[in-house]
């Protein structure tokens, strides 16, 4: 994810988890950030720790006028933005098919995401580069009982960065567009009652988000699950079916 030249990012999904870890990793890296979230308290203690290099912006990704708006407002404070990464999203079981929290799910991680996503886009081809960087999950890569709406999202987000990288390559345009899958991590959404003792934090996976997409990458998986997940990619569908998740 290195860039030469100016550095300024905007962190969607920037006050807690990865989200906030990245944060870190980039003002260390010599970026001024724009860091959003909907907490406007975890927002003010992070702009505290990094002053001077991080401007903060406190909105719901859901409400996608408003985001649209912020996400243009904070690019012109910053002076442009040469990368941007969605870490914004949320994440519920399936088991009793609330609607509820199905609707919260597409409000946030498709509805809200496309809003973002495309606004980076709009300022990356206004400006002639960019890189845009999508904070994604295995779980894109199939669908299962107990988290239905959260992994159909996933999928939903990985093929819509697809087809953007496709729009940048086919147009000759100088922007990279990253979906980062990555595995379990330790932090408030991975909503299992037991975590294996060696899944990550969030620094040590934002640290990886930060070495492993380098232009131009438009997949990176984590190593660790990588091999388990492929696996289950090849079982055949009526076997994948019969599995109790």
């Amino acid at each position: 994810m290195e860039t030469e030249g100016p550095r300024r990012a905007i962190v969607i999904g920037a006050s807690s988890g990865i989200g906030r870890a990245l944060v870190g990793v980039l003002v260390r890296e010599g970026y001024r950030v724009g860091a959003t979230a909907r907490r406007a308290e975890l927002l003010r203690e992070l702009e505290a720790e990094h002053a001077g290099a991080v401007i903060v912006s406190a909105f719901d990704v859901a409400d996608v006028e408003r985001s649209v708006a912020e996400i243009e407002r904070l690019a012109e404070a910053l002076g442009g933005v040469d990368l941007a990464v969605i870490s914004a999203g949320v994440g519920h079981p399936s088991t009793e098919l609330s609607w509820p929290e199905t609707d919260e799910t597409i409000a946030v991680n498709v509805r809200g995401w496309t809003a973002a996503a495309f606004a980076f886009m709009r300022l990356f081809e206004a400006n002639g580069t960019g890189h845009l960087v999508n904070l994604s999950s295995l779980a894109a890569l199939r669908g299962i009982a107990g988290a239905t709406a959260y992994n159909a999202s996933k999928a939903f987000a990985s093929n819509a960065m697809q087809g953007l990288r496709q729009r940048a390559v086919s147009r000759g345009l100088r922007i990279t567009v990253t979906d980062v899958q990555l595995g379990l991590v330790r932090t408030a959404m991975a909503k299992v009652d037991r975590i294996p003792s060696w899944v990550v934090g969030p620094e040590v996976a934002a640290e990886h988000v930060w070495r492993d997409p380098s232009p131009p990458a438009s997949r990176v998986c984590d190593a660790r699950v990588a091999l388990p997940r492929l696996g289950d990619e090849a079982r055949p569908g009526f076997v994948w079916d019969r599995l109790r998740t």
